[in-house]
């Protein structure tokens, strides 16, 4: 069975970036991901994370802007 990346959710390509990006990063959610209530909360948390990070992004990108 191959990959098929074009079924992959949003949240699981940013979380796959990252973990990408900073291994340590990946390795330290995994062990604090094996206990039941912080599962709960990082796999929530996702969707919030991507939220932000475009937010900071657009946040620049107009200050940006406006200095042109």
């Amino acid at each position: 069975m191959t990959y098929d990346k074009s079924k992959e959710m949003e949240q699981q390509a940013w979380v796959a970036d990252k973990y990408n990006r900073k291994p340590a990063l990946a390795a330290l959610t995994g062990l604090i991901a094996s206990f039941p209530i912080p599962k709960i909360f990082a796999s929530n948390a996702v969707p919030l994370l991507m939220w932000r990070e475009s937010r900071q992004e657009q946040r620049v990108q107009r200050r940006l802007a406006g200095r042109l």
